[in-house]
């Protein structure tokens, strides 16, 4: 009601013992769509959340947290002309590439390289609610939209 744009704290965990433990926290401005861990290249691990708030967004955020105790903001940017997206996920076999699906019903595929992510391709698909990577070239979404079964698709590598 103040105009604020919200504020969502990210806690990071390690599986230890059989017990998960607090390892770090990230606090960001705004609102989480969602996030997915991808390979940073290097040994590094690299999280991406998309973030907007209501019904804008489409910037992403890159946090590199191998060091969960220390995450730094590597990136920051927009992957998908504003689209708001709450469906992240890395593509299988495919280190660096994630794809972000829009509330709009399309697929940005993107690529890390050279520290930051470039848009690689664009699929249209319909309402995009969830995206699990099958293989480096499958996926499956789901669609909140119409009680739609899951659907596979295939994206070009």
């Amino acid at each position: 009601g103040d105009g604020d744009s919200g504020h969502t704290i990210v806690r990071l965990y390690g599986l230890e013992k059989d017990r998960l433990d607090v390892r770090g926290h990230i606090d960001v401005r705004g609102h989480i769509g969602d996030l997915t861990f991808f390979d940073l290249g290097g040994a590094r691990v690299g999280l991406v959340a998309e973030t907007g708030g209501g019904e804008e967004g489409g910037d992403a955020v890159v946090w590199d947290v191998s060091v969960p105790t220390q995450p730094v903001v590597v990136w920051e940017g927009r992957v998908n002309e504003g689209r708001r997206t709450l469906a992240v996920a890395p593509m299988v076999n495919s280190p660096g590439v994630v794809a972000f699906g829009g509330l709009d019903g399309t697929i940005s595929v993107c690529e890390w390289a050279g520290g930051h992510f470039t848009v690689r391709d664009i699929v249209r698909v319909g309402p995009v609610a969830d995206l699990v990577a099958l293989s480096s070239s499958r996926w499956l979404v789901s669609s909140r939209s119409g009680g739609r079964p899951l659907q596979p698709i295939d994206i070009p590598r």
